[in-house]
């Protein structure tokens, strides 16, 4: 791998944390994110609208964009509800160990093998996710298995990554049929629609206008970044092996991690940072392993 896709990948990461961490920030998170998806959808607008047109698509391929429009929604609902509850350093990189279930389900539904490496490497990333929430690494703490699966924050960022699992299998098809950018844009854009909808008919519909006066600019900014962090990966999958990129990419579960302590000043940085490391270092075997 060339230095400079190494480089665009680590970008691409640190891109990742920061619009993480621009999310945990706010307060009415769900119709912050609503605002940085409505930039992020407008910018790749025109030239979505230039692309598509000239495509040829499968019928069949409408439904796959709806069923992984879907999957966003909830990976999207049950990320900002995780962060409701808990801190960045906690929840980014339980949300980021997704690999673990994609490489499970993939053996389940696609017959693929685990090799050696994929095995050590969901060992690590299910001791790194056992750690995380730990307050201390006294040995009574290591005795008293799945206690911590009480808190509402890793349980709705456990299921986001089990989301995210079933989105990335469902996009191993969906990719098949359309141009990488067009299919995420498409994705999002259905995610988006639903997503209007949940906040239409709830009473967060209240909170819509104030997030636009108070973080109409970070909201953007926040939108920007998410765009920005996906075009670079796309645009090193020109020229790189894809399980090689995602590998690396997850990097941003340590990068997470450094914002939340230092930034956020959230506790119990030195064992959240040992288990992001255990974490990023299992997720990048499983990639190194397909």
């Amino acid at each position: 791998m060339s230095h400079i896709a190494i480089l665009l990948i680590i970008l691409s990461a640190t891109l990742h944390a920061v619009w993480n961490f621009q999310v945990k920030r706010v307060e009415n998170i769900l119709v912050f994110f609503w605002w940085s998806i409505v930039f992020e959808l407008s910018v790749f607008a025109p030239l979505i609208i230039y692309i598509l047109p000239k495509s040829t698509v499968d019928p069949r391929a409408w439904y796959i964009v709806l069923a992984s429009g879907i999957l966003s929604l909830l990976f999207w609902v049950l990320l900002v509800s995780s962060y409701k509850y808990g801190d960045l350093s906690l929840v980014y990189p339980i949300t980021r160990s997704s690999p673990i279930f994609v490489s499970i389900l993939a053996v389940i539904f696609f017959k693929e093998r685990l090799s050696p490496l994929g095995v050590f490497g969901i060992l690590l990333v299910v001791v790194g996710v056992y750690i995380i929430p730990l307050k201390s690494l006294v040995f009574r703490n290591f005795i008293r298995p799945f206690s911590h699966l009480q808190s509402k924050a890793i349980l709705f960022a456990a299921l986001a990554a089990l989301s995210t699992s079933f989105h990335h299998l469902v996009d191993k098809v969906g990719t098949r049929f359309f141009n990488p950018l067009v299919y995420v844009w498409l994705v999002d854009f259905v995610g988006f629609i639903f997503l209007s909808l949940c906040i239409a008919f709830s009473e967060k519909r209240r909170f819509v206008r104030k997030q636009w006066s108070l973080n109409k600019w970070r909201a953007a900014a926040t939108g920007i970044l998410i765009i920005c962090s996906y075009s670079l990966i796309v645009f090193v999958m020109r020229f790189e092996k894809i399980g090689y990129i995602i590998s690396m990419r997850q990097i941003s579960i340590v990068f997470g991690v450094i914002l939340g302590n230092m930034i956020l000043k959230e506790r119990y940085g030195l064992i959240r940072f040992i288990a992001s490391c255990l974490i990023f270092i299992g997720v990048f075997f499983i990639g190194m392993a397909e």
